[in-house]
């Protein structure tokens, strides 16, 4: 049961990034990485490893986001830099969740690959 929710908290999270609700996978995220370190027993140590990165990969890249933002609304000067910064923000907020959202594609394929090695793999004595 365990994999399957992690599972479903990864294409969700992943979903929520490309449709650019970076609160929203945050969320998932820290949801997903309490699930993967309290629920060891389902999890060997290899894949937990990996699953927790993805986890906190997805967090701080979405954090550097609205960093980026709060940043970006230092540099306003007047109100006629607001539709500007609207703009860009938009463009830019869509641009990077869709890249954090292929991140954590490539990252969830890497979970995916280790768990199933390690089925098939013989244990070594």
């Amino acid at each position: 049961m365990t994999r399957f929710m992690l599972l479903l908290i990864i294409i969700a999270m992943i979903k929520t990034s490309l449709l650019a609700m970076a609160m929203l996978s945050m969320g998932l995220a820290i949801i997903g990485y309490g699930a993967s370190r309290w629920c060891p027993s389902a999890l060997s140590p290899n894949v937990r490893h990996r699953l927790q990165q993805l986890f906190i990969c997805v967090l701080l890249l979405h954090a550097s986001l609205y960093l980026g933002v709060i940043i970006k609304l230092g540099f306003i000067d007047s109100w006629q830099d607001i539709p500007t910064l609207i703009l860009s923000h938009l463009i830019l907020h869509h641009g990077l969740s869709a890249g954090i959202a292929g991140v954590a594609t490539l990252l969830a394929v890497r979970v995916y690959l280790t768990a199933r090695n390690e089925r098939t793999l013989p244990p070594s004595h």
